[in-house]
């Protein structure tokens, strides 16, 4: 067994343990990890050698009563302090470091290093989720996601030997191809190779179940596994009547790598506590209460490559409170957005708008993106279903039921919504 095999087996049974832990238990555990990963960010990161002054003293000690002095990381700082941020120094156990890059959903895309180590915890958090919803690690996989819009053919797929934990007796395959795929072809692909599983963003998922729909070219799956965005309920309903299949919801980022996912007992996520710092705070930088929208602010603890302490994530978050299935950990009762998509309202408040399940039978529209583009302006841009056409003035109704009566509503037809690199569709977006 590999190295790296040994440290995912070993953080994955930590983690299938630790879920159960009193609140006590794993607040001490987050503060342990967090003490080393502050230390050595002021040691070795030149971006924080006077940042954490007043939390962490001369000695090394912390003083948690202190931790909301640590200034809020924004992504501005990750753009130009990028090679201050750079740890100098990182021991061998920290293995390689890699580069990758944000899909840029909240402005320029960033570039954030991390270390081999810190691949493997999350490889070891994504074990957990699976485990949660009892998947079966020798059954077949099929990815969708990638940002080669050149390689959309089928005779570029990619494939690889497992998709499971190394460990495991009987892995079973993976293939990964990239979103601007035809939606026929992946569903060609998904029949003939008797795919169990998708991977993909929720609205790729809901893309191939309504061509399959159109087409009556119907498949079963066992799950689908999304990620990137929040699941909406249009998108989880269109792919139970395609696939037959629940869609699994995961929260993971760039920057911070895997911070929640679905729990089993329902439809909110739990967060990964072990491995990341969730904080969910108002615009004053005080914590929400459970019901409260908050910002998303991450500390990942184990990625020493790049540190990320108190960084703001860009999303909105609803906290939740004590969950069913008996875990500590933290509840997200759902992910909203992102901040920067915020639509403002005449008052100068903002809001993240949901449309209600009705508002696309209303439209007639396979999907849409509603986008604010003035003051008092909003565009709605849809892909019609084929057949008759929607009423436009109810559903201009709605918009302004969900935003505010003054707006003004107008619509544009398209053949398809403009996605972002590596394939990611923003529902709402903010053009002000």
């Amino acid at each position: 067994m590999s190295r790296d095999t040994q440290i995912q087996q070993l953080f994955y049974e930590t983690l299938m343990e630790s879920q159960y832990w009193p609140a006590e238990r794993l607040r001490e555990h987050q503060r342990q990890q967090l003490g080393r990963l502050l230390r050595h960010a002021r040691a070795e990161v030149p971006f924080y050698e006077d940042r954490l002054d007043g939390v962490l003293d001369a000695d090394g000690e912390l003083d948690w009563d202190r931790w909301r002095q640590i200034p809020i990381l924004r992504r501005e700082d990750l753009l130009v302090h990028r090679d201050a941020m750079q740890a100098a120094q990182l021991s061998s156990g920290h293995g390689k470091t890699t580069p990758e890059t944000t899909s840029g959903s909240t402005g320029k895309p960033v570039q954030v290093v991390h270390s081999q180590y810190a691949s493997q915890t999350h490889a070891a958090a994504t074990f957990r989720s699976h485990r949660w919803h009892d998947l079966d690690w020798s059954k077949r996989l099929l990815v969708v996601s990638g940002y080669e819009r050149e390689t959309h053919r089928l005779d570029n797929i990619g494939h690889s030997a497992s998709w499971g934990p190394a460990w495991h007796d009987n892995p079973g395959p993976s293939w990964r191809l990239n979103p601007f795929v035809p939606a026929q072809d992946v569903l060609e692909f998904i029949a003939t190779t008797e795919i169990s599983y998708l991977s993909c963003r929720p609205k790729v998922a809901q893309a191939l179940a309504l061509e399959a729909l159109r087409l009556g070219r119907l498949v079963a799956l066992d799950a689908i596994l999304s990620f990137g965005t929040a699941v909406q309920a249009d998108e989880s309903e269109d792919c139970r009547k395609a696939f037959g299949a629940k869609m699994l919801a995961s929260y993971a980022t760039t920057e911070a790598r895997m911070i929640g996912y679905q729990c089993p007992a329902g439809d909110w996520l739990h967060g990964n506590d072990e491995q990341v710092l969730i904080e969910l705070l108002d615009d004053e930088g005080r914590p929400v209460p459970p019901g409260v929208m908050g910002r998303v602010v991450v500390t990942p603890f184990f990625n020493f490559a790049q540190p990320l302490i108190r960084y703001d994530q860009g999303d909105l978050a609803v906290a939740g409170s004590a969950c069913s299935c008996g875990r500590e950990l933290t509840l997200l009762q759902r992910v909203v957005g992102r901040t920067l998509h915020l639509f403002k309202l005449p008052d100068g408040s903002r809001i993240a708008p949901r449309v209600p399940n009705e508002f696309r039978s209303t439209l007639a529209a396979q999907y849409w993106q509603l986008a604010q583009t003035g003051p008092q302006t909003i565009e709605v841009r849809y892909v019609p279903f084929e057949g008759p056409s929607g009423d436009e003035q109810a559903a201009a109704r709605i918009v302004q039921e969900i935003t505010h009566p003054s707006m003004q509503v107008t619509f544009r037809r398209q053949a398809d919504i403009d996605r972002l690199y590596g394939g990611k569709f923003i529902e709402f977006v903010y053009e002000a």
